[in-house]
Formats: structure tokens, C-alpha cells, sequence
């Protein structure tokens, strides 16, 4: 049960990251090249909405992250991988608290510090330390993995065919730095 609830809440944490990714990606795309006053209203809403969406995802990324932790009891290295993932929450938290704020709270201020905010939760390091603990209860018991892990999703014949599979797979080798040589 314990597994199974573990895969569920990271398979949620991963969602949240890819969501937390995806609102990085629309920020800088809405940064505008000049600012009229269409343009700095059209901006306000649109800041509006980015910041409540980011506070949104930071408290289920916070929430999700408790869970874990209660969940990681005897298994060492899912007490590392989890604590890890916590540790780099935390940073995030303090580097948003001692976030110098701009000295005008302009709108495209407030876009700029949001787009820093998001840079500093660490997005793809999470989301690796994420795979990480998956593939290592993938291994530990498979069986339940296989059960739980995106149960919507039917299985693929041959993984190196899927686009997911070759995409985690780039991604592992992109950020090999984050494994240690008995991992890799």
C-alpha cells in the first residue's frame, strides 16, 4: 500500500514540475518588446493569472512533498532521493524570500520576478530525482509499479519506439551529473 501510494504521489509531483515548466515557458513568452498602454493592461490580467497559478502549484508541490516524506520510512535511499527533493524546496522557498524585489512594482517587474521565482524552484533537477525514485521502486517491486504507474496508459510493446521513453531517456543522460556512480 505504501508503494502504491508513494507512485501515485509522484507521478502527481511530476505533473505539477511539467506544469511548473510550462508556466516558465508562457512568462517569458509573454515578456513584451515595448509597452504601450494595451499592452501593460493586457499584462496585468496575465500577471494575475501567472501568480495565481504559481502560488496554486507551490502549495500542492509543498503538500505532495509532506506526503512523501511521511510515506519514506525504512528504505534509505528513498529517505535520501525524497530528502532531496525537499531540500531543494526549501531552497527554493529562501531564495523567494530573500528575492532582492524590484524598486518600482511595475508590471513587467512583477512578470521579471515571477520568471525568476520559477527559475529558482530547480525544475529539472526535480523532475530527475523524481525518475530516479521511480525507476528504483520500479525495481525494488515491480509488480505494484507496473499496476500503478499511469494505469490509463496502455503498455508499449517495445519502449524505444515510445516518444515518453526516449525523451526520460535523453533527459537521464543530459543530467547524468545527478546520479552517483553506483546508480549509473
Amino acid at each position: 500500500m505504501e508503494t502504491e501510494q508513494m507512485i501515485i504521489y509522484l507521478t502527481r509531483l511530476e505533473t505539477v514540475l511539467d506544469d511548473l515548466g510550462k508556466l516558465l515557458f508562457k512568462a517569458h513568452l509573454k515578456v513584451p518588446l515595448t509597452l504601450d498602454r494595451e499592452q501593460s493592461q493586457e499584462l496585468l490580467r496575465q500577471n494575475n493569472r501567472f501568480e495565481f497559478r504559481y502560488q496554486q502549484l507551490r502549495n500542492q508541490k509543498k503538500k505532495l512533498l509532506k506526503q512523501l516524506l511521511k510515506l519514506t520510512s525504512g528504505d534509505i535511499y528513498l529517505r535520501q532521493k525524497i530528502g532531496q527533493l525537499n531540500e531543494l524546496n526549501q531552497q527554493s522557498q529562501a531564495a523567494l524570500v530573500a528575492a532582492p524585489e524590484y524598486n518600482r512594482q511595475r508590471k513587467i517587474n512583477r512578470l521579471r520576478q515571477l520568471i525568476l521565482n520559477l527559475q529558482g524552484e530547480k525544475i529539472e533537477t526535480s523532475i530527475v530525482l523524481c525518475d530516479q525514485v521511480l525507476a528504483y521502486l520500479y525495481e525494488t517491486e515491480k509488480t505494484a509499479f507496473i499496476a500503478h504507474y499511469r494505469p490509463n496508459v496502455a503498455p508499449v510493446a517495445v519502449p524505444f519506439l515510445s516518444r515518453d521513453f526516449k525523451m526520460a531517456m535523453m533527459m537521464l543522460n543530459y543530467m547524468d551529473i545527478m546520479f552517483t556512480p553506483v546508480e549509473l
